[in-house]
């Protein structure tokens, strides 16, 4: 298994970031019928695959994901495309 963690830092606040976290949450179930909860900060998801999670801070973001056997050969591409997602979502 393969896990990927990225960590970003950010100026446009906790309520603007959790809403915008929020919303990729919902594509994710909607796409790929993802499951996810939030327990305070954290949004905890699964697919199929993959799990992980989250953590919306007031000046930060950091994601930890990890990969099933089957997306282990896809990390690198996995993670390009979740960095790129989210420097999108956070500029």
């Amino acid at each position: 298994m393969a896990s990927i963690k990225l960590h970003y830092t950010h100026q446009l606040g906790y309520d603007t970031v959790h809403e915008k976290v929020e919303e990729i949450a919902q594509s994710l179930k909607e796409k790929l019928g993802a499951e996810y909860h939030w327990e305070d900060v954290k949004l905890i998801f699964t697919l199929t695959g993959a799990k992980g999670w989250l953590l919306v801070g007031e000046e930060d973001l950091s994601i930890e994901i990890e990969l099933g056997l089957v997306l282990t050969p896809l990390k690198g591409k996995i993670e390009h495309t979740i960095d790129n997602e989210i420097k999108e979502i956070l500029s």
